[in-house]
């Protein structure tokens, strides 16, 4: 019961943020550059797009880690896998 209310008091507090912030919007739109703004939504964009096939890998931990370091080590050393692994 107590993380039920932890999480709706939470809800209730970013509620009470968004609508506090909501009438500031058009002035950080002003002030911070267009780019700024864009490039923190891309930041969690990349990393909710790579954490899901990390977690994927972290639940098979000796076939995606030996996977994952072929694949760094095909990177780094610039090895060409074969055309079967490869995209057309």
């Amino acid at each position: 019961m107590m993380t039920w209310y932890i999480g709706m008091a939470t809800m209730v507090v970013i509620g009470i943020i968004k609508v506090l912030f909501s009438f500031i919007g058009q002035w950080v739109q002003r002030v911070v550059p267009q780019a700024g703004l864009l490039g923190s939504l891309a930041g969690i964009g990349l990393a909710l797009i790579g954490l899901v096939p990390l977690v994927d890998i972290f639940s098979m931990p000796l076939v995606g880690l030996i996977s994952l370091g072929l694949i760094f080590y095909s990177l780094v050393a610039r090895i060409k896998l074969p055309k079967i692994f490869r995209e057309s």
